[in-house]
């Protein structure tokens, strides 16, 4: 089985944001996936699709948007996802940079779910029929 989720924290956490750096690659038409948690969101790089895609848990999918993004495999780059609740409504904002580069003001993907998951554990997601890594963790409260 290649798809791998890796919980970092207390499933009661909330309002907070993850960050990290990842790198998928390829191993001939065998391309990985790689993505954070947060909250009981999943925001990945697919790499079939080269797309950033933000679900609900994927047992239970009822929310799920994506935006094209290319990206290349073998190359290091920058994730952040941020989750808080606003007026009722989930809000999740994730950016996805080169690593080493400028953070972008911009966020690369904004979603909104009008039944928000308001609390969940910070993880790891990838499906990685390729190698996948991640390095430089990081786990902050929402300012």
């Amino acid at each position: 089985i290649h798809r791998h989720i890796t919980f970092l924290g207390r499933p009661d956490l909330s309002d907070y944001t993850i960050q990290g750096d990842v790198m998928a690659t390829r191993d001939g038409r065998k391309a990985g996936d790689i993505g954070l948690i947060n909250s009981g969101y999943t925001m990945e790089l697919l790499g079939a699709y080269q797309v950033i895609q933000v679900r609900s848990w994927q047992s239970e999918l009822r929310m799920m948007q994506q935006v094209e993004f290319p990206w290349e495999f073998g190359k290091w780059y920058t994730m952040k996802m941020k989750v808080e609740t606003q007026d009722g409504k989930g809000i999740i904002k994730g950016k996805v940079w080169p690593k080493g580069g400028a953070e972008p003001e911009a966020w690369s993907i904004t979603v909104e779910d009008p039944l928000p998951i308001e609390h969940g554990a910070p993880g790891l997601s990838g499906f990685s029929p390729a190698p996948i890594y991640y390095d430089n963790i990081s786990i902050t409260s929402n300012e």
